[in-house]
């Protein structure tokens, strides 16, 4: 097994979408591909994918429960502080950053528009020669959400579990009624094919609390 190769990883992902014409130019600005106000604040809007790909892109936010600033954050001053640091410019600055470095993975997937071990798997491992028992392990975190979609001339509840790295759909169903043993089946089933996550994060509705799904 190989460890910390995600920035080779994503970097050649990155090239991939280069390669294919989903990216333009790496002075074109992310926020252009990226629509979910993840780059519309006036700072993060100037980023392009140069800045990200360099680690100069001094990005602001929080990505998948993690903000930037709890990364890494100097041994001088408070929490305070560093939350309100001044900002440099992108690509005045360079700095690592674990939370910026999934911010370029995150981005390459709204370019993608499917998980990057696809992507990994038909452009260069499938063509390479690669034997078919290799596995990209992500982060072993999962998320449910439950909404509801329209469908005719009414609307059904949509359950998804999602793989929080990737973003990829391990498991979804529609319902006309939210019930808990409705959520607990369509768990099972992604648990089944996908295996279990080392943790499952909820919203908290009542449905995905009762003691049949914290029993899972």
């Amino acid at each position: 097994m190989t460890f910390s190769v995600t920035k080779s990883y994503v970097s050649t992902v990155a090239g991939l979408a280069w390669d294919a014409g989903l990216i333009q130019d790496l002075n074109d600005k992310v926020a252009d591909c990226v629509w979910d106000g993840t780059f519309d604040s006036e700072h993060n809007s100037k980023i392009t994918w140069e800045h990200l790909l360099t680690q100069s892109s001094d990005w602001s936010g929080c990505l998948f429960g993690m903000y930037d600033w709890a990364d890494r954050p100097p041994k001088e001053g408070t929490i305070d502080e560093w939350k309100n640091r001044t900002l440099f410019e992108p690509g005045t600055h360079f700095k690592y950053n674990d939370v910026r470095v999934n911010l370029l993975a995150y981005s390459l997937l709204q370019v993608w528009r499917k998980p990057l071990p696809i992507v990994l798997k038909d452009k260069v491992m499938d063509n390479i020669g690669a034997s078919s028992t290799w596995r990209w392990y992500g982060y072993d975190n999962s998320f449910v959400n439950i909404t509801y979609v329209p469908v005719g001339h009414g609307y059904m509840y949509l359950v998804a579990i999602i793989d929080l790295y990737s973003r990829f759909i391990v498991g979804w169903s529609l319902s006309n009624t939210m019930t808990a043993s409705w959520c607990k089946e369509c768990l099972e089933t992604a648990i089944l094919v996908h295996g279990k996550p080392e943790i499952l994060n909820t919203d908290q509705g009542v449905n995905l609390h009762v003691h049949c799904l914290q029993s899972l």
